[in-house]
């Protein structure tokens, strides 16, 4: 004969057996949640700024052809900004990319940047010529693009149309000033006339500075030169 003890301990089993086999696919299902990865989220890139100022400003270009193009990247936990070949095997990490391009879609200047603000440098010639800006993020580990899910790139372009100053000073007429030069050099032939301007010393063999002294090997007294020399 079973006794009751006995009996109910073994409903107590069987409950406990049932609860932990129905429960095996749950925990299953948490393990492989845990284990798969969080999709890429999709980044955006926006020019935000052209040396401090709404990209549409009409802003005059600098004559210097520096131009700081500030950009935003969102979301900006999303990608980080590191030099080429410091990424590790990382795709979601590199640097931004900055090209300017004339009307016909030639490039004139680029810069890359570890940071959200890239400074480039247009030769003055080529200021009047500026017509876009492309922006694109690079992957650090092999230079190319970085893709959203959709196989997008992350990249953005502007069209620039900011006035070039009319008072710009012509590349190369810097080099006026050189002539300078000139004046300095006619002090000096003045001074290798005898001028006591001092500029004598300047001059290799100069003559009334440098050759005063020569009278003197026969002594300063106004003694016969030639007996200075060692006379006849």
């Amino acid at each position: 004969m079973t006794h009751p003890p006995v009996l109910a301990y073994c409903r107590r089993a069987h409950r406990l057996l049932l609860t932990s086999l129905l429960s095996l696919p749950l925990v299953g299902a948490c393990s492989d949640d845990e284990e798969t990865a969080a999709p890429p989220v999709d980044l955006s890139l926006a020019i935000t700024a052209l040396d401090g100022s709404a990209p549409d400003a009409a802003d005059p270009l600098r004559c210097d052809g520096t131009l700081a193009v500030q950009v935003a990247i969102e979301p900006a936990v999303g990608f980080i900004l590191r030099p080429l070949h410091a990424c590790g095997d990382s795709a979601r990490c590199g640097y931004v990319h900055v090209e300017a391009f004339d009307a016909a879609g030639e490039s004139l200047t680029s810069v890359d940047t570890v940071t959200t603000l890239g400074l480039l440098l247009l030769e003055q010639q080529d200021l009047p010529l500026l017509s876009r800006i492309d922006v694109v993020l690079r992957r650090g580990i092999d230079e190319q693009p970085v893709l959203n899910a959709d196989g997008s790139e992350v990249t953005t372009s502007i069209d620039v149309a900011r006035p070039v100053p009319a008072d710009c000073e012509p590349v190369g007429a810097g080099g006026a000033p050189g002539a300078g030069g000139a004046p300095a050099q006619a002090a000096g032939a003045d001074n290798a006339g005898g001028s006591p301007a001092a500029g004598a010393p300047g001059t290799v063999g100069g003559s009334p500075a440098g050759g005063a002294p020569g009278p003197g090997l026969g002594g300063s007294d106004g003694s016969d030169p030639n007996a200075g020399a060692g006379g006849n």
